[in-house]
């Protein structure tokens, strides 16, 4: 019985320090866990000299400032901006049309639901049925609601799914990419051409 009332009283004292150490911390401004430091004023853009401790630290003023090399990226184009600034931290082949294949889905399902409602039901095509490669399993002639084809879109990347909801949503697939073509160049997308809702 003395030992575990022993046990008692050290847990609850244990308890007790524990809350006033997180009531004493809630009142202060959290500690930065990461390098980047915190500024008062808005848009400052800092620089290496602004890191403490920055030595090993790789950041676009230090990669123009000394002769460190630049990051190895192995794709054929990339591209890194501060969203802060809007400046290009780093470029390659930017401007290269590259196939981006099962990423068209997500033009796909942005313009589905902007068209469609989730609960829709959605009737699937011969075509779509047999249209390859990547699918979610569906069968001429089943019907499944507009959210079920997004799930067989976007989780096993069907390219059956981008089919059902194109023709679904448009009438046919190339009425549904003329829709992706102007959205893209609504949304300032120049050099993007799509010429099918799935990538394949």
């Amino acid at each position: 019985m003395f030992t575990e009332l022993i046990s008692f009283l050290i847990l609850a004292g244990l308890l007790a320090v524990s809350i006033f150490l997180f009531v004493a911390n809630s009142k202060t401004e959290p500690k930065l866990l990461s390098p980047i430091l915190q500024t008062e004023k808005p848009n400052v853009i800092l620089g290496v000299d602004d890191f403490p401790n920055s030595n090993n630290l790789w950041t676009p003023d230090k990669q123009i400032t000394t002769n460190l090399p630049q990051p190895t990226i192995s794709a054929r184009s990339a591209i890194i901006i501060d969203l802060t600034s809007n400046q290009i931290v780093y470029a390659k082949n930017i401007h290269n049309k590259q196939p981006v294949a099962s990423t068209v889905k997500i033009m796909t399902a942005a313009l589905a639901l902007e068209r469609r409602k989730a609960n829709e039901i959605f009737t699937i095509s011969a075509k779509a049925a047999t249209i390859g490669e990547d699918s979610m399993g569906i069968s001429e002639g089943e019907k499944y609601t507009l959210q079920e084809m997004l799930y067989g879109l976007m989780l096993p990347s069907g390219n059956d799914a981008a089919e059902v909801i194109a023709e679904n949503v448009a009438g046919s697939t190339e009425n549904f990419v003329d829709i992706m073509n102007n959205k893209a160049n609504l949304l300032g997308a120049k050099d993007t051409k799509f010429i099918n809702p799935s990538g394949l």
